[in-house]
């Protein structure tokens, strides 16, 4: 069997079963490889980003509404990258870090 062609020859249907489903599963998890949690980025809590930026929840919820925090959902659970909350606050730091109406720095 190759990439994309099957070749079928004398195969024993067993052999045949194993190589569709070891397809099949290497698909599947490439297609699911973005949503599974890599060991070198951490994962925080709304709480947690909350704490780390020292911010209320609501402010957390407007920046995340605004797009300056990115929030991933993975089953029933909400998260956001700790890297990512990071170069936010970098960004938060800058003086000309005014969007809308609001100055975040100001909060």
């Amino acid at each position: 069997m190759t990439d994309n062609n099957i070749i079928l020859s004398q195969i024993d249907k067993e052999v045949l079963a194993q190589e569709l489903a070891n397809k099949a599963a290497n698909t599947i998890i490439d297609k699911l490889r973005p949503l599974l949690p890599t060991q070198d980025r951490v994962e925080l809590t709304r709480n947690q980003v909350a704490d780390k930026l020292n911010r209320s929840l609501v402010t957390i919820d407007k920046y995340t509404r605004d797009g300056i925090l990115t929030r991933y959902k993975r089953g029933g659970r909400y998260f956001y990258y700790q890297d990512e909350v990071e170069a936010a606050r970098t960004e938060m730091e800058n003086p000309r870090f005014v969007t809308g109406k609001h100055n975040y720095l100001s909060q």
